[in-house]
């Protein structure tokens, strides 16, 4: 019965803890979060400039119109996987390297599927929320569909 009791509130604990920490209290959330909502054409500069630091704050606020929209805006890209491949964090900074697939579309058929390799680094800032300082492209992969002789 004691033991029981000892699970319940363990769990119990677990679950206010876990809902008291919002998702800007994990990098790798903070990362895939941004990631999700750029591939969506959810992301306004506002979004985009309260989820950044450092010099790529300083690049997308120094953006025009047109190039966000080109960068952000997109509905030719189609995510397929988004996936963790390596996490090194401190207390203060964090770095991580993903890889992030996805299709590109023409006239609504797939003209390339791409994976990238890309490092991102992300910092604490004063408020205890991650923020992304750097996004480095690593490698990109591109295979083309195949073209129709006729």
């Amino acid at each position: 019965m004691f033991i029981g009791k000892k699970v319940i509130f363990f769990v119990t604990f677990m679950v206010v803890l876990s809902s008291c920490l919002g998702p800007e209290n994990n990098p790798e959330v903070v990362l895939r979060d941004f990631i999700q909502k750029q591939f969506t054409g959810k992301l306004t500069r506002q979004d985009v400039l309260k989820r950044t630091t450092g010099e790529l704050f300083v690049e997308y606020s120094k953006m025009t119109d047109e190039t966000f929209k080109n960068l952000f805006l997109q509905k030719k890209l189609a995510k397929k996987k988004v996936k963790i491949n390596f996490k090194k964090c401190s207390d203060l900074r964090c770095s991580i390297t993903f890889s992030i697939s996805y299709d590109v579309y023409e006239d609504k058929k797939i003209k390339n599927m791409v994976e990238t390799k890309k490092i991102a680094s992300l910092l604490k800032d004063n408020k205890n929320t991650w923020k992304i300082e750097k996004i480095v492209n690593l490698k990109t992969y591109f295979e083309n569909s195949p073209i129709k002789i006729k």
